[in-house]
């Protein structure tokens, strides 16, 4: 039951970071990002469901359930994903469907793809193949498929390993359990969903935790929310969806509109990339 913060009211995280021996330039440590991909994932449903992992670790971070999806296509997979991945509207980055993944503009790279640009290492764990359609061969050095408990299993080894410093991860029950019975914090089947990713998820925060000498941002985000056993369309139960963020370091601050674009944006700013094209907003700031 993630506690989720009404509005879209700023917000902050003060800098905990409380190590001695950061350089002049700030924290030496090396900087990671895991982004937990939850398709079709409602901020009601979130609430309401039993999620004792993401609930211990985005106690202290920045969370909304007033999120919003991309705003220029429909709320279908492909453009959600593509526009989390890339930070660009349906407009600039050309998926209106899951019937043309492949189309994604080659002028809108994934962020995973701009961190191995800078010299990073990253990896993804998808149960939807069409993620990997839309990374395509340049965003990953790893991508492994599998249903959700092996995404979270594998995410775990990965982070453990210090494999790969982004981790990106794409859980698809919550989504197949809203379309076989109703996408609603009513349905026991789509809270127990969502309360299995949780489980899924929750040794790879465990290895998260557990890593020294790294600082973490973690970002939840999900493609879309749904109605009924649907999720087509622009109306607010599709529109609407939630948001969050850790860092251990800087400050993150709520946009007055936040948006699952925000999410490339801000694993540039924390990896220290260059600035690029967006239409999302980075949440999180440097402090030093």
């Amino acid at each position: 039951m993630l506690a989720v913060v009404a509005g879209c009211a700023p917000a902050t995280v003060p800098d905990g970071d409380t190590d001695t021996d950061s350089d002049v330039a700030g924290d030496a440590r090396v900087p990671r990002v895991l982004v937990i991909g939850v398709d079709g994932l409602r901020p009601d449903g979130l609430a309401a469901a039993d999620t004792p992992a993401l609930d211990a670790w985005f106690a202290a971070g920045v969370t909304t359930d007033s999120g919003s999806t991309q705003l220029t296509g429909d709320t279908v997979s492909g453009p959600g994903w593509a526009s989390i991945l890339t930070g660009r509207e349906v407009e600039a980055h050309g998926v209106t469907s899951n019937d043309d993944l492949a189309s994604i503009s080659a002028a809108t790279p994934t962020f995973l793809a701009q961190a191995r640009d800078g010299g990073h290492t990253a990896a993804a764990a998808i149960h939807w193949l069409g993620v990997g359609v839309l990374l395509g061969s340049d965003s990953t050095d790893a991508l492994v498929p599998g249903d959700d408990a092996a995404v979270g299993a594998q995410a775990a080894r990965w982070i453990a390993d210090g494999a790969f410093d982004v981790v990106f991860t794409h859980f698809d029950d919550v989504d197949h359990a809203g379309h076989a019975s109703g996408f609603s914090a009513d349905n026991p089947d789509y809270l127990a969903a969502i309360a299995a990713v949780d489980t899924a998820i929750g040794p790879a925060l465990d290895a998260v935790a557990a890593r020294e000498g790294e600082r973490w941002l973690v970002a939840l985000v999900t493609d879309h929310g749904g109605l009924g056993t649907g999720h087509s369309g622009a109306t607010p139960p599709m529109r609407t969806i939630p948001l969050a963020m850790t860092a251990d370091r800087g400050t993150l601050t709520l946009p007055a509109t936040p948006s699952q674009m925000d999410v490339a944006p801000t694993a540039r700013a924390w990896l220290g990339l260059a600035d690029a094209a967006t239409d999302g907003t980075s949440w999180w700031q440097d402090a030093r």
